[in-house]
């Protein structure tokens, strides 16, 4: 059983390693970011939608309370962050937007002692040094100030680091709502598809612009970004628990970095490999944190324990 889990949560990981590889060959294909953005959520939503309905349909049912909480998530967290990422993928590598992406632990420990009062504890603290430095060595940050890599990406790819952040902080108090993850995705993927209808206006979707590649490429990345990953990765987390589930999934970012350089013939630097192995430092050391909490209910709600999903 555990390696059955362990093997679940290793291929959630390979498929979410694939989301940069598949927008950049999107690209090239002729999506904008906020093209690919609405028909991976769209998609993706729609799925759901439709296997909920049939399977599990009392997991559709949310408060009005519930649905605030996953609104918020979903604009302040996932879609904020994905917005970033994509555009940041248009001036940096997808290895290198990747690395940025998962510095994300720092943005949760800081949110944590400011909302939540959490102490500073030596785990912590080494997590917030390494995934800083390594951040840091990857955009080739010099003393003098300068940035080695396009400034315009680098701030996208904080900026979706930090929405990241936000999304996997606030996943505790939505969990602590009573909210099974699998309502959380289907809801913050139908939201964020609302909201980037309303930024890229998909008349693509009717007057011949996508090709029969191009949906092709559309329903691929919705199944390797959103539904597959996190059907996998909740399996995987039934089978091994949360917590070493978190440490296998950590497996993405150099699986990333491989498969960037295989399909997209990217090279990171010396530097920009050890700011990579930093980064990836800093984010098992959060998950080797066995006091840092997983789930905060809200006041005055008795909840079931859950456990936050890996992924996105």
């Amino acid at each position: 059983m555990l390696w059955r889990g362990t093997v679940y949560v290793l291929m959630s990981a390979v498929c979410y390693a694939f989301l940069s590889i598949l927008a950049k060959t999107a690209y090239g294909m002729g999506y904008t970011p906020l093209m690919l953005l609405f028909m991976e959520k769209f998609l993706a939503g729609a799925v759901q939608w439709v296997i909920l309905s049939l399977f599990q349909k009392r997991l559709l049912k949310v408060s009005a309370g519930q649905f605030k909480h996953l609104l918020l998530m979903t604009l302040c967290g996932s879609a904020f962050s994905s917005l970033g990422f994509f555009y940041a993928l248009h001036y940096l590598d997808a290895s290198v937007a990747t690395i940025l992406l998962f510095t994300n632990p720092a943005v949760v420990i800081i949110l944590a002692a400011i909302f939540y009062r959490e102490p500073f504890r030596p785990l912590q603290l080494l997590s917030l040094a390494a995934c800083i430095t390594g951040g840091i060595l990857v955009v080739g940050l010099s003393f003098s100030g300068d940035l080695a890599l396009p400034p315009v990406g680098v701030a996208l790819g904080l900026w979706a680091s930090f929405g990241l952040g936000f999304h996997t902080f606030y996943a505790q108090r939505v969990l602590g709502e009573g909210l099974h993850p699998l309502t959380i995705t289907t809801y913050t993927n139908s939201i964020a598809c609302l909201l980037f209808s309303f930024l890229a206006r998909p008349v693509f979707l009717f007057n011949g612009q996508l090709t029969a590649s191009m949906w092709g490429l559309a329903v691929l990345l919705a199944l390797l970004s959103s539904v597959l990953p996190n059907f996998l990765s909740l399996q995987g987390i039934k089978l091994i628990g949360a917590s070493r589930a978190a440490l296998v999934a950590s497996f993405e970012l150099p699986c990333n970095v491989f498969l960037a350089a295989l399909f997209l013939g990217e090279r990171l630097t010396s530097t920009q490999l050890l700011g990579a192995l930093l980064v990836l430092a800093g984010v098992l050391l959060v998950h080797w944190d066995k006091d840092w909490p997983v789930v905060r209910p809200a006041v005055g709600t008795k909840v079931e324990t859950f456990e936050i999903p890996e992924g996105r």
